[in-house]
């Protein structure tokens, strides 16, 4: 009997779910079990009415400054549907200060949120369930303070599940100005950082990436970034082995013109990794033309190119979401400013060549992240 409700339960929406939390113990119970929260996650990655765009907005609440607010927007080709999620910030942080939405994994946020200022680290590190509106704060990471913050150039993290030990972990990638390895993971269930010895590359590609801030893509147990030697190449990072990987990249990428500095490395073009329907996807937008790429398969050995639109005229192209395997929904940065527009666009892809339409995003709208509704809460220590 109880398997039957398991069953039926999990194939409904999260809001509806939740609210059998308060019927009865038992319902509770049921719904907290993590075997419940698991199969409720695998049915939902494979729904439609799952799939939400977060972007952030700024209310007109000029006192509500403890707070950060974001629409989410269902991933509908029909109807659009927007409604408001908010973070309840710990008392020692000021989101005015700076925020940094990381990634979104299985439902969850990673957010990084400043106390003051010009500083490198985030002074709060925490995950955050939209759908079910909780949050924990991480413990400090073991370099986060201020005598090392000086000697980093730049950092970023990234979230990941890792299946085989069955653990939420967080990847802290950093770039130091010394070239001292100072990675970390962060396994939930440990409650605790770790320094990451391992540091082997296959052809000298620096393991450290070409630009600071950048997402990380998680796919197949791995994070994915850009990095440096005498190319550019993509690097992973397999979190169940702790071990590095080189990808190489379409010889029209791995060639670009770097131009070097004493700690920075910049490329006059905007190129970067991303994930499209669990495939790591790599773009590349020059002044006149965007570029997007999948790998074919996991070994990271062949890249398919799946189409080139113009770009003349456009800041930035940001892939979102792949509705389907010939519908590509993009993100189009329109300039560099703080009040730039962001326009989002259907790129269909078919025997009769390429076709675009506007997706029906309202002006608030700025570049989101991807997300699944879920349940999942990992403890911290369990």
């Amino acid at each position: 009997m109880e398997e039957i409700l398991v069953n039926i339960l999990s194939r409904l929406p999260v809001k509806s779910v939740v609210r059998f939390n308060c019927v009865s113990k038992f319902w509770n119970t049921l719904i907290s079990h993590p075997y419940f929260r698991k199969k409720h996650l695998n049915h939902a990655k494979n729904q439609a009415r799952s799939q939400k765009l977060l972007s952030f907005y700024c209310p007109n609440d000029a006192d509500d400054n403890n707070r950060l607010h974001f629409y989410s927007y269902s991933l509908s080709l029909v109807q659009l549907v927007k409604d408001i999620r908010v973070v309840d910030c710990p008392s020692n942080s000021n989101p005015s200060d700076g925020f940094e939405v990381y990634c979104s994994c299985d439902g969850l946020f990673l957010i990084g949120i400043w106390t003051e200022p010009h500083v490198e680290q985030p002074s709060v590190v925490l995950i955050w369930n939209p759908s079910t509106r909780e949050s924990i704060v991480l413990p400090h990471s073991k370099f986060n303070n201020d005598d090392d913050d000086d000697d980093e150039f730049r950092s970023t993290y990234g979230l990941g599940y890792d299946s085989i030990s069955d653990d939420y972990k967080i990847f802290r990638l950093v770039m130091t100005k010394d070239g001292q390895n100072k990675n970390e993971i962060f396994a939930l269930k440990n409650n605790s950082w770790r320094i990451i010895e391992e540091t082997s590359s296959l052809d000298g590609t620096d393991c450290s990436m070409y630009s600071g801030g950048e997402f990380l893509p998680f796919v197949d147990g791995a994070f994915h970034w850009l990095g440096i030697s005498s190319k550019l190449s993509a690097v992973s990072f397999n979190i169940s082995s702790e071990v590095y990987r080189d990808i190489p990249l379409p010889e029209i990428v791995c060639y670009l013109t770097l131009s070097r500095f004493e700690y920075d490395v910049k490329i006059e073009v905007d190129v970067g990794l991303t994930v499209l329907a669990g495939m790591l996807g790599l773009y590349y937008k020059d002044d006149n033309f965007f570029n997007l790429w999948v790998m074919e398969d996991k070994h990271g050995s062949s890249w398919m190119k799946l189409f080139t639109i113009p770009s003349y005229g456009i800041y930035r192209v940001i892939p979102t979401y792949t509705f389907s395997d010939y519908q590509m929904l993009l993100c189009f940065q329109l300039d560099s400013t703080t009040r730039s527009r962001f326009v989002y666009r259907i790129i269909s892809v078919g025997s009769f060549g390429l076709n675009n339409q506007i997706w029906p995003l309202d002006h608030d709208a700025k570049d989101g992240i991807v997300y699944t509704e879920s349940l999942i809460f990992p403890k911290l220590g369990q």
